[in-house]
């Protein structure tokens, strides 16, 4: 089963997201994966329209698309503008667990309100609980954010709870 993972589109009228998000649906076609997760940061600003127009894009794709709120998303908005991402639950977070064959393709919304990093503390209980329920499959776990320190200085400061100036 192939899946393929695309992250920060930051798609707005102001720039070319959308553009390079086509291109990535163009070569995604010809790979032709079983599933496409989205993994957050779709547009910038709130941006309404973006949304719907990234979702109008995804659906050109034969297969599966799973979305994960980035730390530049709007749950609200983003709720609003998706209506079909039937993964969600009725919870606050974005989280989603989707059986495929042998495997359970699981979203954690690690995003933290108003702030860009990101954390998987208050979500872990989730996880556990999603990953003993039902049969036992292979874990295959998306995030917007490193859920491990990465040698990327900003983010190094961020896990490490530094603040940043």
């Amino acid at each position: 089963m192939l899946i393929a993972q695309i992250s920060d589109i930051h798609a707005s009228p102001g720039n070319d997201g959308l553009v390079r998000l086509m291109r990535a649906i163009s070569w995604l076609a010809t790979m032709q994966p079983a599933i496409v997760v989205v993994s957050g940061d779709l547009v910038n600003g709130g941006w309404r329209e973006g949304y719907r127009q990234i979702i109008a894009a995804l659906q050109s794709l034969a297969c599966r698309t799973l979305i994960l709120p980035g730390n530049v998303d709007d749950r609200t908005i983003m709720r609003e503008a998706i209506p079909e991402a039937s993964h969600w639950g009725d919870d606050e977070k974005m989280h989603f667990a989707e059986p495929r064959g042998d495997a359970l393709i699981v979203g954690l919304d690690t995003c933290v309100d108003g702030h860009a990093h990101g954390d998987v503390t208050d979500h872990l209980a989730w996880l556990r609980q999603t990953l003993a329920s039902g049969p036992s499959r292979i874990p295959l776990l998306f995030t917007h954010h490193h859920v491990f320190l990465t040698g990327i200085r900003l983010w190094m400061m961020s896990c490490a709870g530094v603040q940043m100036p």
